[in-house]
Order: C-alpha cells, then sequence, then structure tokens
C-alpha cells in the first residue's frame, strides 16, 4: 500500500472501525474533491482485505448513474459463484436477470426479489467472514442500487457488515441508504486540509521537489491545503519553469482551471474587477468591496456563483483557488490597480507598503524603505512568513543606485530564508552580499551568517574559517565581534575550554556596549553556561533561568539559539526529565508556530532523546523519524545526521541491529567535527555491546574516549561511552584501564550529583568488583545504583542493572534472587520493546533453575510490590522503595491483580492476607 502522507489520524479511525466484528456499523467519509477521500477509501479496502474481510467494492461514476443495477454489479463482482449458487432459486434468477447473467435478456425483473437475494447473499457471506461494502463517490450510485442496498442494510440484524461510503462535499446532512435509522452505529469522517509539513512530503514523495518554505506556504495559501490542487500548482510550476515573485500570481491550469472555469465566467468584467479586490487582499471585507463602484451587485453575483461567501463582515472565498485564478487572470495594469486602492483603504502599515510596492512594479526609495520598516514590524511581532515577504519587496524595490541599502535588506532576507528552512536559498543570497559589500561589518555579517550556514550543512571546518573571518572583518565592531564569538562559543566542538574562552569575551564586549542587545546577551550567557557544566563544573541552573529572562526582551529569532531551547536540552542530559519536557515543549511549539523550519528538526531530534531517556521508544523513533524529514526538507545536512544517529540509537535499542548498523554508518560519514564522531563512534560500540561481541565494541568505545578527552568533555552525563567501554573491558579481562575510568568518571559524577550518571557508574563498578570475586561490594555497587535509579526514571538504565544483577546473583546459585532482579529487568525491557535485551534477561532466567511460578502465585517481586501497595503507597511510592519506575509498578499491579483476580487496591490487603493463612 502506497503511504498515505497527511492522513494517519483518520487511517488509524478507520483502522479502529475495522477492529471489532461486534454487529453492523458504518462509517461516512465526506470531503472537497481532490482532499484525499479515494485515497483513504483505497487505504480502507486495503486494511479490511489485509484483515481477512470480504470486501463489496464499487466507484460509481456519473456517466453510469442512469444505468440499472450498474453499482450491484460491481459490488457482487467477485462474490464466489458457490455462494450465488446457494441463494433459493427464485432469489438467484432475479439477480442473475438483474446482473445481465441470465440466458434470457428479456426477463422481466423483480426489484424485490433481487433485494431479498442480495440480502441473503449478504448473509451468506458473513457467516464465513466480517463484510466490508464500500463505495467512493456514493452520490453517483444508480437508484436501483441504491434502492436494493437500502432494503438490504435494514435487515441485516447483528451480522458483521461494515459500510464505508465516499462523498463529496458539500453533501446532504441526511445519510444515504437509510444509514440515520438503519444502523445502531454510523460515524462521520470530514477530511480537512493537509498542513504545511505534509504537504511538503506529499511534493517529495509525488514529484521529487523540496520547495523552499516561502514557496510552500503560497502553495499551500492556493490549494487551500488540497493535496492534489497543491500538486497540480506545483507541476505547473515545474512545467514553466516558473519562480513567481512576491505579488505575482501562481499558475492554475489544466484541470484546475476547468474545475473553476464556469464559476468565474458568471462575473461581467467591471464585477470581476470589484472581486479582484478580495483576490489581491489578505483580509477582504464586505464594506470596502461594496464601497466600489458596483460593489453591490458584483458580491450578490459573485456569491450566487459560488464564489464568495459573507461572514461577519469578511468576505471569504468558497476555495482559495478561486482567489488565485481570478489574480492569475487579470492583466499586470488590472493587478496594479487593485493594489493601488487597496493601499489607499490599508489601515495597517504593512498592508500599506505591500500594496504600494505591487501597485508601483518598480524600484522606488520611498517603498522600499516604508517595505524594510514595515518587515522589521512583521519581525517583532513573530510573523515570520510576512516578514520574509516583505524582505524580499523590499530588495526588489530598492533603487539600483541604492548598494548599501539593497545589501542590508537581502541579508535581512537571507536571514529569513534561513529560518524558513530554505537553506540554499539563504546561502545564495548571503554569498552575494559577501561578494558584493565593500563595508567590513557587511561583509562580517554576510560571512557569520554563511558560518552558521556551512555548520547546519555540516561543514565544520568551513564554518570555524567563515567565523574567523567574520572577527578580522569586526576589528571596529564590537556588536559584530560579540556575535561571532557567541557563535564560535556555541558551534566551537573541537576544544570546549576554548569553547567557553569565546563566551567570556562575548560577555566582556556586551558589557562595553552602549545599547542592549537581548538576542545576543542571552546566547552569551547560555553558552557560558552549558561549556562549564560541559567541562565538568556544577550546572548554573539560575545562570541559566537569567539567560531566558534575557531573552524575552529580545525579537523573535531561532528558536534552536533561544535559551529555552538550550536549558531543556541541558535539563535532560541532567534527569530533570519534567522541566525538560516543559521547556522544549514550549519551544516546539514556538518554532512551529513561527514557520522556523531551521529550527524544528532540532528540536524534533531533542524531544526524541528525552522520549528515550524516559522509556517511550516508539513515540522516540516517529520523532526521530520526523526530524530526518524535516532536516532533509531544509537542508541541514548536520541535524540530519544528528536524526539518523538517534534512529540507529533507537533501533539498536529497539532490536533492529542490521537497521542500526546502517544508521550509525551514515551519521558517522556525515559527522563534521568531534562531537558527532564521538558521539556516533559509542553508538558502533553500544550495538556491538547489545549483541555481546565485546572484542568488535572495544575499538570503537576506546576511540570515543580518546576523543571526550582530546575536546575535554568532562561531564559525565554526556559521557555514556566511558562506563560501557569499562564493562567491555572487563568483559575482556582488561581491568586496570577499566577502574582507571571508572575511578574519574565516578568521582565526577557524585561530586555533580546526576542520579543516572551515578548509577551508571555504580554498575560499572559492580562489573568490576563482581569479576574481581568482591561479591559483598558488588552487589552493594548494584543496589547504590538501584537507589540512583530510584530517583529518577530512566527505565533502559535501570533495566541493565537489574540485569547485571541478576547475573551475579546467577552465579552465586541464589535463585530466588536472581529470578527476582532477571525478572524486573524482563519486564522493563519487554514494555521498551528491547528485544535484544528482553532476550538476555529471559536467557539468564532459562539458566537460573528454578521452576515457572504457578498460575495464582505471585513472584518475590510482585509480593513486594503488593504489600507496599496493600499498605495505601501510591505507584510513585512504591516505585522510589524499590528503585523501579512507576511505569514498572504499573505492570506489576496489572499482573498482581490478574494472577489474584482481583479489581481494586481495596480487596488487595484482604486477599494477600488469605493467602498468608493457607
Amino acid at each position: 500500500m502506497d503511504e498515505l502522507i497527511g492522513r494517519e489520524a483518520e487511517l488509524d479511525r478507520l483502522t479502529s472501525f475495522f477492529a471489532t466484528d461486534d454487529g453492523p456499523a458504518a462509517l461516512v467519509v465526506d470531503g472537497e474533491a481532490g482532499i484525499g477521500k479515494t485515497s483513504l477509501w483505497r487505504a480502507a479496502v486495503a486494511t479490511a482485505r489485509e484483515r481477512g474481510t470480504t470486501v463489496l467494492r464499487c466507484r460509481p461514476v456519473e456517466a453510469e448513474a442512469p444505468l440499472a443495477f450498474a453499482g450491484l454489479a460491481d459490488l457482487l463482482a467477485d462474490v464466489a459463484d458457490d455462494v450465488l449458487a446457494a441463494l433459493p432459486p427464485p432469489q438467484r434468477q432475479a439477480l442473475a436477470t438483474a446482473l445481465l447473467r441470465g440466458d434470457d435478456e428479456q426477463a422481466r425483473i423483480d426489484p424485490r426479489a433481487v433485494s431479498a437475494a442480495t440480502l441473503t447473499a449478504l448473509k451468506l457471506l458473513a457467516e464465513r467472514a466480517s463484510v466490508l461494502i464500500a463505495i467512493d463517490d456514493v452520490p453517483w450510485l444508480d437508484s436501483s442500487t441504491e434502492r436494493v442496498l437500502t432494503f438490504a442494510i435494514r435487515r441485516v440484524d447483528t451480522l458483521p457488515i461494515r459500510i464505508l461510503l465516499a462523498r463529496r462535499t458539500p453533501a446532504p446532512a441526511e445519510l444515504p441508504l437509510g444509514l440515520d435509522t438503519a444502523f445502531p452505529t454510523v460515524e462521520r469522517q470530514t477530511l480537512g486540509p493537509v498542513n504545511l509539513r505534509e504537504l511538503q512530503r506529499l511534493t517529495q514523495n509525488a514529484l521529487g521537489r523540496t520547495l523552499p518554505r516561502p514557496m510552500l506556504v503560497r502553495v499551500e495559501r492556493a490549494s487551500g491545503g488540497n493535496p492534489l490542487y497543491a500538486l497540480e500548482i506545483v507541476r505547473a510550476l515545474d512545467r514553466g519553469g516558473i519562480d513567481p515573485k512576491p505579488g505575482e500570481p501562481l499558475p492554475v491550469a489544466g484541470r484546475l482551471r476547468d474545475l473553476l472555469a464556469d464559476r468565474i465566467a458568471a462575473l461581467a468584467p467591471d464585477e470581476r474587477a470589484v472581486v479582484l479586490l478580495a483576490a489581491a487582499s489578505a483580509k477582504p471585507t464586505e464594506a470596502l468591496l461594496r464601497g466600489q463602484p458596483g460593489g453591490t451587485a458584483a458580491i450578490e453575483r459573485a456569491e450566487e456563483a459560488g464564489l464568495i461567501e459573507l461572514d461577519g463582515g469578511r468576505v471569504t472565498f468558497t476555495h482559495p483557488l478561486m482567489a488565485s485564478t481570478l489574480y492569475g487572470d487579470a492583466t499586470a495594469t488590472q493587478r496594479r490597480h487593485a493594489h493601488r486602492t487597496l493601499a489607499e483603504a490599508a489601515t495597517v502599515a504593512e498592508d500599506r507598503a505591500r500594496h504600494l510596492a505591487l501597485a508601483i512594479g518598480e524600484p522606488d526609495a520611498d517603498v522600499a524603505r516604508a517595505l524594510e520598516q514595515a518587515a522589521e514590524g512583521a519581525v517583532r511581532r513573530g510573523a515570520a512568513a510576512a516578514a520574509t515577504e516583505l524582505f524580499e519587496l523590499a530588495v526588489h524595490r530598492t533603487p539600483p543606485a541604492d548598494t548599501a541599502d539593497r545589501l542590508r535588506r537581502q541579508l535581512a532576507l537571507a536571514r529569513h530564508r534561513f529560518r524558513d528552512g530554505d537553506t540554499p536559498g539563504a546561502a545564495r543570497l548571503a554569498q552575494q552580499v559577501r561578494a558584493e559589500a565593500g563595508h567590513p561589518s557587511t561583509q562580517g555579517e554576510a560571512a557569520l551568517l554563511l558560518a552558521e550556514i556551512e555548520f547546519d550543512n555540516g561543514n565544520a571546518d568551513g564554518a570555524a574559517a567563515l567565523r574567523t573571518e567574520a572577527l578580522v572583518l569586526a576589528a571596529d565592531d564590537l556588536h559584530l565581534a560579540a556575535r561571532a564569538h557567541v557563535l564560535a562559543a556555541s558551534e566551537e566542538y573541537e576544544d570546549l575550554e576554548a569553547a567557553l574562552a569565546h563566551a567570556e569575551k562575548a560577555i566582556a564586549l556586551l558589557e562595553r556596549l552602549p545599547t542592549n542587545d537581548p538576542q545576543t546577551s542571552s546566547s552569551a550567557l547560555q553558552a557560558y553556561v552549558e561549556l562549564r557544566v560541559s567541562l565538568g563544573l556544577p550546572y548554573d541552573r539560575e545562570r541559566a533561568e537569567e539567560a531566558v529572562r534575557v531573552e524575552e526582551g529580545a525579537a523573535p529569532f531561532r528558536v534552536s539559539k533561544r535559551a529555552i531551547t538550550g536549558l531543556g536540552a541541558w535539563l535532560t542530559t541532567l534527569d530533570e526529565l519534567d522541566d525538560a519536557r516543559r521547556a522544549l515543549t514550549e519551544a516546539y511549539q514556538a518554532a512551529v508556530d513561527e514557520g522556523d523550519d531551521s529550527s524544528v528538526s532540532f528540536l524534533l531530534g531533542h524531544l526524541a532523546r528525552l522520549d528515550w531517556r524516559s522509556g517511550d521508544w516508539h513515540r522516540a523513533r516517529e520523532l526521530a523519524l520526523e526530524s530526518i524529514e524535516t532536516a532533509g526538507a531544509s537542508g541541514q545536512a548536520s541535524q540530519r545526521g544528528a536524526a539518523i544517529y538517534l534512529l540507529g540509537m533507537l533501533d539498536a535499542g529497539l532490536g533492529d541491529i542490521d537497521a542500526a548498523r546502517a544508521e550509525v554508518d551514515e551519521s558517522l560519514a556525515l559527522a563534521s567535527d568531534l562531537w558527532e564522531r564521538r558521539r556516533a563512534l559509542w553508538l558502533q560500540g553500544f550495538i556491538e555491546l547489545t549483541v555481546g561481541d565485546l572484542r568488535a565494541a572495544r575499538p570503537k568505545l576506546e576511540e570515543a574516549v580518546e576523543l571526550s578527552v582530546k575536546m575535554r568533555l568532562r561531564h559525565p552525563a554526556s559521557r555514556q561511552e566511558v562506563v560501557d567501554a569499562a564493562e567491555v573491558l572487563v568483559g575482556l579481562g582488561e581491568r586496570d584501564r577499566a577502574r582507571e575510568l571508572l575511578d574519574e568518571h565516578e568521582e565526577i559524577s557524585t561530586r555533580l550529583d546526576v542520579p543516572t550518571s551515578r548509577a551508571r557508574a555504580a554498575r560499572g563498578r559492580g562489573l568490576l568488583l563482581a569479576a574481581e570475586d568482591d561479591i559483598d561490594g558488588a552487589r552493594e555497587a548494584f543496589h547504590e545504583a538501584l537507589r540512583q535509579h530510584g530517583r529518577v526514571a530512566v527505565p533502559f538504565e535501570t533495566g541493565r542493572t537489574w540485569l547485571a544483577l541478576g547475573q551475579l546473583e546467577r552465579r552465586q546459585r541464589q535463585k530466588k534472587l536472581a529470578q527476582s532482579a532477571l525478572t524486573e529487568a524482563d519486564l522493563i525491557f519487554t514494555a521498551l520493546g528491547a528485544r535484544s535485551w528482553t532476550e538476555r534477561a529471559r536467557d539468564e532466567l532459562s539458566r537460573v533453575g528454578l521452576r515457572s511460578v504457578k498460575p495464582g502465585l505471585l513472584t518475590e517481586t510482585e509480593r513486594r510490590v503488593a504489600e507496599l501497595a496493600a499498605t495505601g503507597l501510591t505507584n510513585r511510592q512504591v516505585a522510589s522503595e524499590l528503585f523501579i519506575s512507576p511505569r514498572t509498578v504499573e505492570a506489576h499491579i496489572g499482573r498482581i491483580y490478574g494472577k489474584l483476580g482481583i479489581r481494586s487496591r481495596a480487596e488487595l490487603g484482604r486477599t494477600l492476607d488469605a493467602l498468608a493463612e493457607e
């Protein structure tokens, strides 16, 4: 089945619709032409067939509507001959005649017998399997088939028969085939437009095209989010090699023009001129149109033709394509006249500037200045798409002699193109400014933007060279120098101490500036905080939150560079998962709301990482896939590499080892700096550790450790390769090297008091002590790890500790203790979907030698959970007592209830007492 883009929720609902066979039910899908009804209908039919449902389907067309029983013939075309042969002879003969399968073509058709035969056939089919009657474009169903189905569905009683109908809007309120009263359950689903991201996926899949965000927004607006219309517009752009400038119409051709031609042709030329004002305006009003000569008559004629609708003084087109077609059909002179009229009527500076620009159609210094001011106003209020369009118009309306003004506006446009996700377009504009600018500060600004772009493209060396160039050019520009140092602090991963020095220089320079720059000040503070913690110093939460407060005075800028994003990312690392989720969710929503596509992929990656830690691996994988897709659409090679690394980590955990190996290889190939290379090497080692190949894991993990030392990365939460390397070294008998790694890691983990880091360090220590036959010390280390796990729920790490403890107890022949610990590990890994790790836990369990617990009896761990729960403790409190996650407690409680045959905690204490007395 082809991928159904943008209709995943609707398809899930259809899947639920088919999930049970408990009697008849119907689902009616409504939507405009081209919105995706037929694609969804086909997917539903395929899903039903996969489930073993008998599908009776037809797709009537207008030309066949007068033909008797045309739809019925299609519905019953694939019904097995033995079903038809089982019909009573009068019914079989009537149905054969109606379907033109009989010998006597002149025989009289008995409609009631045909209806009865259809009902009997449905009953016979339903005895074998559930039945789906699926009809696309049901309004074109012939009347004779409609009568037969109406008769039959009123009489199916409790048979497992589903009906799926699709119809075009506007649709009548009453349901077809008498479903209003025939079935006890009738669901209705109306398909709406797809969003920008889904539209981008559609154009990529169908046409192999990745549209820059500004063009994507224009296509979405023109098509109203209708997939068919959007694809037709993009095809027309491709066929004509068209790259429309702001204010120029998008092409509407072929099937789309045929759909709209009759309605537009209903308007006289003077009426069309009035309605053109609405097409040229972002927010047309009824008062504006009525104020034009002949305006009232034009409104009435356009309403009658189904072009426009009035709603509380607002004028809206019945479909955005109506506006696009009207605007595109107008001559350039007519469009300029419309924009001049709108400029005179505008009360908002942005609207007035835009319409003035489109009214004159040629360079004008005053208009360009007004456009730039309007664009800056749009930036301040967070209207990214409007700002991009206004800056572009400002560039085009700047007179050729005003070079400095044009370059400044062009650089502002480049920044917004980059933020919009049009990375190649932004790079072209910035390169042109860098080449043409004669002033060092302007050249430095362009170099700085190009450095940011190159870093996102995975060219760390090129980005570093451009940052150095910007610093040289900023010799007399303290503000530019401060921004260059901030960028270096944020992107310098080769030497974190050198990066911290850049952050300190930026802060010092900002203190010398006569005016405050909240964006740069916030970024400098955030970089300073993050680099100090990376170097192993305590996290300064107060100063990080100060960066967030300082930022509140800044105009909106890239969300990935904001302090709230950095705060969320580090809180994830530091195990403050609830606060991290709040910060990252806020940042992600800001990126979506502001159209900041350059940040969306980055934030999706951090949300995926957060879900990995908190244990929702399947959701994390979905987010990682979305991050890959978004990064590809915006041309961000570096972020795409980071997202592929996340996907590889998740696939490794989930047990898809071949996929994980391919993904980490791709991530390593995309790595452009030491941070990315270290991360990919750790994942390669982790994959080999997962499958038990310690010798293959060792060189990867050791190299990752060496890179972190070279970078001076010291914070243990960011150095997961250290404990994994120690585990591998212990397994290979290299205990001295393992101890060397663990000593430093354990000391700094304890000093900084990050729970998961302390737990990992304690687990590593336990493995080393067990290898040295210090069994009591190993037990104490593992239990210390569990105590630390109890402070924050990171299920995978907790499962690994239970597994290590269980292995120790099994080797010491402590069978019950081993079984208890390994069962905990099994439960956690199973809940995560970690197949490889689940297999390891179950393999260890099989070696314990204890018989399986009899039904109705509790394991030792379940008994402890039950006893604590019976005292009135909450799941979270029980989890804290036992050093497990609340989710694991929930899983235990469910199993306990099932084994004891109870439904509530109120019954738990009594049942435990009764068991104790037996």
